[in-house]
């Protein structure tokens, strides 16, 4: 359920009743954590079957979206990297926040960056990346911002478990800047998301185990009552939406299983 009031079925009543048989399309605006935004474009065209229906996504760090609420930005659905915000949006509304996802935190070190780190007698281009790869990183190291994006707060929980005292970074507003920076060979390496690691090869990032870091529960609210955006919060509940979510590289709510490798 996602509202505290009236009943599932009476709901979606309400929402097929406000559909007209004819007409314009209803747009739904998604203000999205930035890390979620492949997966939720891949989302949007599986549910977009409907031809009314058209997506607008707004993606920023989980904090810059939450002050823009605040602040009147007309967004219908909020999906945050985290619970808080959602929570503390819901002392303010008839609606109940959700989880969607588990997010999972990567160490990425990709193959052109170690190449040119390469020594003589150790190839590093070809090594593989791992536990120790992280602890003996001394270059700069590309994270979002603690303060702002719960992906850039994990990683200030494994660094600090990890690599205490290390210091050299590269503060982006977002995991998906922090992506950026480490692609474009501005830093060394970044603590990223699984979720970006989908088209990089496997032993080119550390999958971190969740015990250094608190979990990343990626938490969404219904922000209006609009009738699109009701059908698409559903939806993302459903095994269809699941699946593209699991496929792409985060855990579901129900599950507290995963895979760690050190």
């Amino acid at each position: 359920m996602f509202f505290r009031s009236g009943t599932f079925a009476a709901l979606i009543l309400g929402v097929m009743l406000s559909f007209p048989a004819t007409g314009t399309a209803k747009v739904v605006t998604i203000a999205s954590a930035a890390n979620f935004k492949a997966t939720l474009n891949l989302l949007t065209q599986k549910f977009a079957s409907n031809d009314q229906i058209v997506f607008k996504i707004i993606t920023a760090s989980s904090g810059t979206l939450f002050a823009q609420i605040h602040h009147g930005a007309p967004f219908d659905i909020y999906l945050s990297a985290n619970t808080a915000y959602p929570k503390q949006l819901s002392k303010q509304l008839d609606s109940e926040p959700f989880i969607y996802a588990l997010g999972q935190l990567v160490f990425w070190m990709p193959a052109t960056i170690q190449a040119s780190n390469a020594t003589p007698d150790r190839p590093l281009s070809f090594a593989p990346v791992n536990q120790q790869s992280f602890k003996l990183l001394k270059s700069r190291l590309a994270i979002a911002n603690p303060k702002i994006a719960p992906y850039g707060k994990a990683a200030q929980q494994v660094i600090k478990l990890l690599k205490p005292g290390f210091a050299s970074f590269a503060t982006a507003n977002n995991i998906n800047q922090a992506f950026l920076f480490t692609d474009s060979g501005n830093t060394t390496a970044g603590l990223v998301a699984l979720s970006q690691m989908n088209n990089q090869p496997g032993n080119r990032y550390w999958l971190i185990p969740s015990k250094y870091y608190s979990p990343i529960e990626q938490g969404g609210i219904l922000l209006t009552n609009k009738a699109a955006a009701v059908l698409f919060v559903n939806f993302l509940h459903s095994e269809a939406a699941q699946q593209i979510i699991r496929a792409n590289g985060y855990l579901l709510p129900a599950s507290n299983k995963r895979t760690d490798h050190s």
